[in-house]
């Protein structure tokens, strides 16, 4: 069902005067699937921008590693901004426990990347940006761990740990 509803929203853009879902699929790259779209007006310029998350299938040699691509609206059609394929952590790389990735929340000009974790010690990990200064920033890093003793322990990094990060730079190692 997962993969069947970002098909459905490509046909709805296709049945509105939004693109096609044949022209959006051009911003898909050889040997990269679909895997969800979130729409939101991330830019503040009044249009919905197109937020892709896209995953290399079994033809590439780094199956399951995920890239992040931002599609713009300007006039009814959309243009790339940035892609990035270091900000969302690839199906195995959480081992047997599964997929680490959580899924992507958007609030208002700010998305947050969401990872959850590891077969004793848990983590989680939830990476923010935003739109600013015609740009989008990372504005926080936030890991919590749970250690061997069940303790919790939180780090939140932001701008004054990490400096300035474009998103389209971002890394999670």
């Amino acid at each position: 069902m997962k993969k069947i509803l970002p098909l459905l929203f490509l046909a709805s853009c296709a049945a509105s005067d939004k693109d096609s879902a044949e022209s959006l699929l051009t911003f898909v790259p050889p040997s990269y699937s679909l895997n969800d779209t979130l729409r939101a007006d991330l830019n503040g310029d009044g249009e919905l921008d197109l937020l892709m998350i896209l995953e290399a299938d079994s033809s590439n040699l780094e199956v399951g590693s995920r890239l992040l691509k931002l599609l713009t609206s300007d006039k009814r059609k959309y243009k790339e901004e940035w892609t990035n394929g270091n900000s969302i952590y690839c199906r195995f790389c959480n081992g047997e426990e599964g997929d680490p990735f959580q899924g992507i929340k958007i609030e208002g000009q700010t998305v947050r990347i969401e990872h959850f974790g590891g077969p004793n010690q848990k983590w989680a990990r939830t990476t923010s940006f935003t739109y600013m200064n015609e740009d989008w920033y990372l504005i926080e890093d936030a890991l919590v761990h749970m250690d061997e003793n069940g303790e919790i322990q939180t780090k939140i990094m932001t701008p004054k740990e990490f400096g300035e990060v474009k998103m389209k730079e971002f890394n999670l190692d």
